[in-house]
C-alpha cells in the first residue's frame, strides 16, 4: 500500500486550532476513524510505503514492515543554469485554494510585506498556483503583489524570483514545491512544518522561518546577500539530486522490490537513493 500523507496528521493539525462545537467534535470522531483506519494498514497489507521516515513513526512497533520511498521532482531542472535575478522578487507556489497554503499567503502578504517595503520598496510578492480562490485573488494590488492562477508552466515564473517561500503552518506530507524551487536556482525559505520529511539542513540548504517577523528576517538577509542564496542553492541541487531525483528513487524503488519478490531481503527498510549517473548538476 502507497500512502503520500498520513491523513490523520493532517486532519489533526487544522482541528488543533479550532474552538470547540458540535461540528469539531465530530470532526475529530471522524479524524479517530481515519487514524485507526491507517494503523490497520498492516493488518491487510505486507508492506505500506511512506514518503519520509517521520512517516514511519506512525506504525512504531511495525517499522521494519515500512518502506520510504521519497518523493521526488523532474530531474530536467537540474540541467538549467542558475538565474540571474536582479529584481527584488518573492514567490509562493501551490494549490490556491487548500486552506494552509492560503493562509500562509494571507500572513506573508498582510504582515510581512508592509514590512520588507519599508525597506525594499521595489519588492514584488508572486502568488502563482491553480485554482485561486477569491481571498487570494483580493491580495492582486497590480503593483507589488500579483497572483497568476492556472499558468501553464510555473518554473519559467520561480526562475524570474530572487526567494521562493513556504509559509504553511499547518498540513502533512512533503512540499515538492521546496525540491522544485532549488533545482530551479532559487533559494527557499520555509517553515518547520514547511520542510517535514525532507532531508535537508537549515542554513546549508534553506533558511528557516516559522512567524512573519523571522520571515521579513530572513527574506532581508537572502535580499542584502545573494551569495548566501546561491550556496545554498549549489549544495541543495547536490542533495536533492542524490536523494530525490526521480531517476535515483526509480533505481532504488526497483532494486528493493526486486528483493522483496525474492525474499533475499525482507522487504523492509528505507530506500536508499545513491548517486545516479548524470543526476547532479
Amino acid at each position: 500500500m502507497d500512502l503520500d500523507d498520513i491523513e490523520s496528521v493532517r486532519i489533526a493539525r487544522v482541528l488543533a486550532d479550532r474552538e470547540f462545537s458540535v461540528a469539531t467534535l465530530a470532526a475529530w470522531h471522524d479524524w479517530w476513524k481515519t487514524r485507526r483506519t491507517e494503523r490497520k494498514a498492516l493488518d491487510v497489507f505486507q508492506r505500506v510505503a511512506v514518503c519520509s521516515e517521520l512517516d514511519t513513526r506512525f506504525w512504531p512497533r511495525h517499522r521494519d514492515r515500512v518502506w520510504v520511498v521519497p518523493n521526488g521532482f523532474n530531474d530536467e531542472l537540474l540541467t538549467l543554469l542558475e538565474p540571474q535575478n536582479d529584481a527584488p522578487r518573492v514567490i509562493f507556489v501551490g494549490a490556491l485554494a487548500y486552506s494552509p497554503n492560503v493562509e500562509g499567503v494571507l500572513m506573508f502578504a498582510k504582515k510581512a510585506m508592509p514590512l520588507l517595503l519599508e525597506r525594499f520598496p521595489a519588492l514584488e510578492f508572486w502568488i502563482v498556483g491553480r485554482g485561486p480562490i477569491e481571498e487570494v485573488l483580493a491580495l492582486d494590488n497590480g503593483g507589488n503583489i500579483r497572483v497568476f492562477g492556472d499558468v501553464p508552466d510555473v518554473v519559467e515564473y520561480v526562475r524570474q524570483c530572487s526567494v521562493s517561500i513556504v509559509p504553511v503552518r499547518i498540513g502533512g506530507g512533503t512540499r515538492l514545491k521546496i525540491l522544485e524551487s532549488l533545482a530551479a536556482g532559487v533559494p527557499v525559505i520555509t517553515t518547520t512544518v514547511g520542510v517535514e520529511g525532507i532531508e535537508l539542513s537549515p542554513e546549508q540548504h534553506y533558511l528557516l522561518a516559522d512567524n512573519p517577523d523571522e520571515f521579513v528576517a530572513q527574506t532581508v538577509r537572502l535580499l542584502e546577500n545573494p551569495a548566501l542564496g546561491q550556496r545554498q542553492v549549489r549544495e541543495g541541487r547536490e542533495a536533492i539530486a542524490r536523494k530525490y531525483s526521480w531517476r535515483a528513487i526509480r533505481e532504488a524503488l526497483a532494486d528493493q522490490l526486486r528483493q522483496f519478490r525474492l525474499g533475499s531481503a525482507g522487504g523492509t527498510g528505507t530506500i536508499e537513493t545513491p548517486q545516479s549517473p548524470g543526476a547532479s548538476p
